[in-house]
């Protein structure tokens, strides 16, 4: 019997109720000379089930199953295994193809024998299959623009991928003590060793949800990705990682440390923080890597209490040196200011000048900010103009006063 050209495999565990919709939207491609190889990784719903009344009624669907969890990496690779197709197309669980994706996708590796794993752009959905817009994925299609971009950006979607089977073979597929990064990681493995592409079309449904893996678990992925990037990069360059990498690299491992602080975990905050500062031992003589990620950290996921906040990860997570004390100063500026205005708003005229003193030493460029002043001296007891009013935190904060902000003259004068 000769073996079907395409090889889906798919890994299964609790996945209903979206099920359905992914098994059918392979049963129902337009390439048909395919197999679906599908393995239920110790299931406790209704999954083993539904996949053997799916086996029950098309015969090229095989079916494989755990008696226990065993993870989506090593439950993969046992799937790999089985594979017999030129092409394995990867689909998960509770997402779906659109009816095209293969076809298209054969069709490209055909006419492309350069390129061994080729993707597709991703539109998201939700739980119930709405569309989601702002995804955050870049949408790159050449070789070349994703393999510059892969490691620090998402820009190719592990589900959407179809690979050629000696490829697998040759990287040894899925690494399962990288468990959560384990796409990343097999994505740049790959990449190493041949050309990635994506078409520039929507072909593939990536379901966000709260039971899905980059829910559950945010950090410790993204801790491991971040941690395949480092491995690639030391498979490429050796020991010696060009510092603008390791700089960047170093970003992602802070990001993680500053979320897993958040969410409460502190073991995997702190090998974060040991990581970055492992990339990019200037860290705690410049402060600037530093302030850059925590700033976009507090626009992003603003806390409930910013000075705890702040006071934690520095006491914590970093060293303690001048250069991060005085970053430390810059980046409770900001709330300080807030902090002084939502004072006057509560009469506090202790609380006006304690904040505004701080805030305006941490930055001192607060100084060029009118509304700034007007904040100060009114609280002094002293007019500020004749048309003089007070200003909203949100609107200081948010503006910095007319014409160019703090932030922006302290690039200027940097």
């Amino acid at each position: 019997m000769t073996p079907p050209r395409v090889s889906v495999v798919m890994c299964v565990y609790n996945a209903m109720p979206f099920l359905d919709l992914a098994v059918e939207s392979i049963l129902q491609q337009t390439w048909s000379d395919l197999e679906l190889i599908a393995v239920d990784d110790g299931s406790v719903d209704e999954s083993w089930d539904r996949l053997v009344d799916f086996a029950n009624r098309d015969s090229r669907i095989i079916l494989l199953r755990n008696t226990e969890n065993e993870g989506f990496a090593r439950s993969s690779n046992t799937v790999l295994r089985r594979a017999l197709g030129d092409f394995v197309a990867l689909q998960d669980a509770d997402d779906l193809s659109t009816p095209t994706r293969l076809h298209e996708q054969v069709k490209f590796l055909s006419e492309h024998p350069d390129v061994g794993v080729v993707g597709t752009w991703p539109q998201f959905i939700d739980v119930h299959g709405a569309v989601i817009e702002d995804s955050g994925f870049l949408e790159l299609a050449d070789p070349k623009d994703l393999q510059e971009n892969m490691p620090f950006t998402y820009c190719f979607c592990s589900g959407t991928s179809m690979i050629r089977r000696p490829l697998l073979e040759q990287v040894g597929g899925y690494d399962p003590e990288m468990e959560w990064g384990e796409d990343t990681d097999l994505e740049l493995r790959l990449s190493e060793v041949t050309q990635l592409a994506n078409l520039p079309r929507r072909l593939y449904l990536y379901r966000q949800h709260a039971a899905s893996t980059s829910t559950r678990h945010r950090c410790a992925q993204m801790y491991l990705r971040a941690l395949a990037v480092e491995r690639s990069f030391s498979r490429r360059c050796g020991q010696g990682v060009p510092e603008s990498l390791a700089g960047r690299l170093a970003e992602k491992y802070l990001k993680t440390a500053l979320l897993a602080e958040g969410e409460g975990d502190r073991d995997l905050a702190a090998r974060s923080a040991t990581a970055a500062f492992r990339m990019a031992p200037g860290i705690a003589r410049r402060g600037r890597i530093v302030e850059k990620v925590f700033e976009r950290y507090l626009s992003m996921y603003p806390p409930e209490d910013p000075f705890a906040t702040v006071a934690r990860v520095f006491r914590d997570l970093l060293p303690d040196t001048l250069h991060l004390a005085r970053s430390r100063q810059h980046l409770l500026a900001d709330p300080h200011v807030a902090a002084a205005f939502r004072a006057r708003a509560a009469g506090d005229r202790s609380g006006v000048a304690a904040h505004l003193l701080s805030g305006v030493r941490g930055r001192p460029t607060w100084l060029f900010n009118r509304g700034v002043w007007s904040l100060g001296l009114q609280a002094l007891g002293l007019p500020f103009g004749r048309r003089s009013r007070w200003i909203t935190p949100e609107a200081a904060v948010g503006a910095r006063g007319e014409g160019q902000s703090p932030r922006a003259s302290d690039r200027a004068n940097s």
